[in-house]
């Protein structure tokens, strides 16, 4: 096994023949020898007196300095192979590295143009909520005239009221001397009957405080659930509201005071009435004598108290009407109430879609910063690698910052925006809350009003049955209807308050109410004063006509109540048939009304959306120029840098290459040149002295053995160098070749590569510039 597949071969060495055995090729066993007889041809041409062996070291040494030199640069052509091969690795990453910061790119123009059509819908709901808010105005101000053109109805009313005031007085004054003469001899009956009408008044203002108690209760009651009920989502609305709520209480205030500076000149005005009826009465006292002579006008003036009556009956059915036109309109303040509550819960609709797109982007927002902060990390390794690619980072990074702060500003735009609409949801249902809450407040007072209108009216035809019994009757009924009017207007008065303090919060209303109760109590406590008064002047006709007016006074009752409660059961058919007529044509036109008003808000806010649109369009195409003029700028001043870049890195690395190489080259030969010389001089020195010993011992065998050896060797070692050193040259040259071409073919597909990049990163960005 040890000499199959071996050449034997003869080969002539510096004048010396030797065998070689190898396991190379003929060719290369006689280039190396060839190379190895040439180096000691070289040496023994340099150093004629040197012997063979020597010449053979040199040989030698000068082989293995070669071979030394040739091994250092393999391994430097592996150390730059392996550094091609690593920068071709970076090279093929940062590719990918490239790819995936043009996707990021890609999606964050994507986000871009999402975040302009989330602009563009808030834009849309913004506008939206305004013609809202514009329209909730309008009603407002709507109402507001309304409640005007019940004060100037009111003011006829008291202007009706005062010419009737002054009709009555005409009338007083026409009957104050049949009234004196009947005075006298009617105070025995009024004595009576006074008693009589006392303990009623006080039955029914009994039944009244408990009826006005139990109502009061029971308001007090739902309203006390119903502030439980809000209480903990008003808490928070109330801070929103306490400025505005502030100067309504203001307002409110200032109203109520002027109302109240009214109240007391109305009771002023009664005061002096009652102090003029106390003195007219006076005076009829002190003519009471003289007025028997005039009993004869009794019937005529039966006749005027009748009619009288007729006109008192049409002013009650006007104020009915009045009442029933309030209520109806209270109805469409109650509809208008309820088309906003309509409103305000799409605007709620609206409100919790805005939310859920406002939750959508701020996941959004989360992704951006995840990637934002990958890119960070992305851009951080770069850093480390290419000081192009970081700049390249650097600029995409604060793109990314721009277009974050800008998402930032719209999220805290779209944030303002939510918040303004829950404010105003908020308002609109605190509002519509109040607003409802004084309405069903309005409708109790109108419909208690209505209740002691009702029980005034029956005291009132009491009275007038009474009054039928005789002149003294006659005039105590005129004094009663003097004050009942007054009460009548004084509780119109307050049901005109009531509908003005629909701001007004619960706790006015339970002042308010208060006031009305401690005003009734001093109004029936003026009235039983004056009764008191007046049944002590009385007393006296009163019992020397009891007996004369008890039957008559009987048959009046029954003939008055008989009429009475038929006039009473047909106006109150002929009320109730005149306002289910007026409630149905007023639903109808408002049904229209509302109709109608809302196809022109629709057709109204469709043409402001369009332009809108078509404003927030131009907008866009402009900004969208801007940014294409800006990008290409940027590409174009990008591209020149990277190329600069690119250049001076080539001359750098070739530059930096060409030195460490001719360093190394220094290096090395300074490095070969003592270790040859020392080994020379060492293997001299040993060579001496071996030679001088062999010589002695055994010159003539180790000559012949030496030649052979030598010859052998030489042969061997020649055609092994020879071998070798053509493989070294042929590899060398081999992969310097292979190294260029691989480096040029880089260069050329990186350079090609880049400009692809640009070209499609040109023409991606023109299309999504012209798709915007």
């Amino acid at each position: 096994m040890g000499n199959e597949g071996k050449i034997r071969m003869t080969v002539d060495i510096f004048g010396s023949q030797y065998k070689l055995v190898s396991e190379a090729s003929v060719p290369h066993m006689k280039r190396v020898v060839a190379h190895v007889n040439e180096q000691m041809q070289k040496i023994s041409a340099g150093s004629p007196r040197l012997d063979t062996p020597k010449i053979a070291v040199l040989a030698a040494v000068h082989m293995s300095d070669d071979y030394c030199k040739i091994r250092d640069d393999l391994e430097q052509i592996q150390v730059r192979q392996q550094q091609m091969e690593k920068s071709l690795k970076e090279l093929a990453v940062l590719q990918e590295e490239r790819v995936l910061l043009l996707q990021n790119l890609e999606q964050e123009r994507d986000h871009a143009q999402q975040l302009q059509a989330g602009s563009l819908e808030l834009d849309a709901e913004r506008t939206k909520a305004l013609a809202e808010i514009d329209r909730l105005k309008a009603s407002a101000l709507e109402f507001e005239q309304r409640r005007k053109q019940l004060e100037v109805e009111q003011q006829e009313d008291r202007e009706a009221r005062g010419r009737l005031e002054k009709q009555l007085g005409a009338l007083r004054q026409a009957s104050k001397e049949q009234l004196e003469a009947q005075q006298k001899a009617n105070q025995e009956q009024l004595e009576a009957e006074r008693e009589t009408a006392r303990v009623e008044l006080e039955l029914q203002l009994q039944t009244q405080r408990e009826a006005s108690e139990q109502l009061l209760e029971a308001e007090r009651e739902a309203a006390k659930e119903l502030l439980e009920v809000e209480q903990e989502a008003a808490r928070q609305r109330l801070e929103v509201q306490q400025t505005a709520a502030n100067e309504q209480l203001e307002e409110q205030r200032t109203a109520s005071e002027e109302q109240l500076k009214q109240l007391q000149l109305v009771r002023e005005e009664l005061q002096e009435r009652s102090k003029l009826q106390e003195a007219k009465l006076a005076d009829l006292t002190l003519r009471a004598d003289a007025a028997d002579v005039q009993l004869a006008s009794r019937l005529e003036e039966k006749i005027l108290l009748e009619q009288l009556l007729e006109q008192q009956s049409q002013e009650q059915a006007s104020l009915h009407a009045k009442l029933e036109k309030q209520q109806s309109e209270a109805s469409e303040f109650k509809q208008l109430s309820e088309s906003r509550q309509q409103l305000i819960e799409e605007l709620s609709l609206q409100n919790d879609q805005l939310q859920e797109q406002i939750r959508l982007r701020q996941e959004e927002y989360d992704l951006q910063l995840e990637l934002h902060q990958e890119l960070e990390e992305q851009h951080r390794l770069e850093q480390d690698r290419s000081s192009s690619i970081q700049a390249e980072l650097k600029e995409l990074q604060e793109k990314h910052i721009q277009q974050q702060l800008e998402f930032d500003q719209q999220l805290n735009h779209e944030h303002q925006l939510q918040h303004q609409l829950e404010e105003q949801i908020e308002k609109g249902k605190s509002e519509l809350t109040e607003l409802k809450g004084r309405l069903e407040q309005t409708q109790r007072d109108k419909e208690a009003a209505a209740t002691e209108l009702r029980e005034q009216n029956e005291q009132l035809a009491e009275l007038q049955l009474q009054l039928s019994s005789g002149l003294e009757e006659v005039q105590l009924q005129q004094e009663l209807y003097a004050e009942l009017q007054a009460l009548t207007d004084e509780l119109t008065e307050k049901l005109q308050e009531s509908s003005d303090a629909l701001v007004e919060r619960e706790s006015q209303l339970h002042v308010q109410q208060e006031r009305f109760e401690s005003e009734r109590l001093a109004q029936q406590q003026r009235h039983e004063a004056m009764l008191q008064e007046r049944e002590e002047r009385s007393a006296e006709s009163i019992r020397e006509r009891e007996a004369e007016l008890q039957a008559e006074k009987a048959q009046a009752l029954r003939e008055l109540e008989a009429e009475k409660a038929q006039a009473l059961r047909e106006r109150e058919a002929e009320l109730e048939a005149e306002k289910a007529q007026a409630l149905r044509k007023r639903e109808a036109e408002l049904e229209a009304d509302k109709v109608r008003a809302l196809s022109e808000r629709e057709a109204e806010l469709e043409v402001q959306k369009a332009q809108a649109l078509h404003e927030q369009q131009e907008w866009h195409e402009v900004v969208l120029q801007e940014r294409e003029e800006q990008s290409i700028a940027a590409i174009r001043a990008r591209e020149e840098e990277l190329q600069e870049e690119k250049a001076q890195a080539l001359r750098e690395r070739e530059i930096e290459l060409e030195a460490q190489k001719v360093q190394e080259m220094r290096e090395r030969e300074a490095e070969l040149g003592a270790e040859k010389a020392q080994a020379l001089r060492e293997r001299e020195i040993e060579l001496e002295a071996q030679k001088a010993q062999g010589l002695r011992e055994r010159e003539a065998e180790l000559e012949v053995q030496k030649a052979q050896a030598l010859r052998e060797q030489q042969e061997w070692h020649e055609a092994v160098l020879q071998e070798r050193e053509e493989q070294n040259g042929e590899a060398i040259r081999a992969r310097e070749a292979e190294l260029e071409v691989d480096k040029a073919k880089a260069l050329s597909e990186r350079e090609a590569e880049l400009e692809s990049q640009k070209a499609q990163a040109l023409h991606e960005q023109q299309e999504w510039h012209e798709a915007m």
